[in-house]
């Protein structure tokens, strides 16, 4: 896992630097310090924050990984499942607000790129979600 990844993948979830180190058992330092290349993270300290990201859903694209469609492409990160990740919220209120966003980012992805199916697909799900909330 590289530097943009890790940061990428955060992103995907909606996580913290210190979301990342608390799910991996690290220090924040840790976490910190290898996004911003202040100092260079072990390997043991690398797979844990792979093995936390990967436990919520995210997959790390290596270089010429092949999507569904048969696609090869550069690194990267996306959900390895097409199904909507969040962190847990303790009231209704934040749960809706948190689909409230991923349907908005969704969204935005739809508008800059309206042949993206997946992008379209997560938009639609977000919403779907956010209906059964409402009922």
């Amino acid at each position: 896992m590289n530097i943009q990844q890790c940061r990428a993948a955060r992103a995907l979830l909606g996580w913290s630097q210190q979301d990342l180190a608390e799910a991996a058992k690290l220090s924040i330092s840790t976490v910190r310090d290898f996004e911003l290349e202040k100092r260079s993270a072990s390997d043991a300290s690398i797979a844990a924050m792979k093995i936390a990201l990967e436990r919520e859903g995210v997959e790390l694209l290596e270089d010429f990984s092949v999507n569904a469609a048969g696609q090869k492409g550069g690194c990267g990160v996306r959900f390895s499942k097409p199904s909507l990740h969040l962190r847990p919220a303790e009231t209704l209120e934040e749960r809706m607000k948190a689909w409230g966003e991923l349907a908005w980012k969704a969204g935005v992805l739809v508008q800059e790129n309206p042949n993206n199916k997946e992008a379209m697909k997560t938009w639609k799900e977000a919403l779907d979600e956010l209906k059964k909330l409402i009922d």
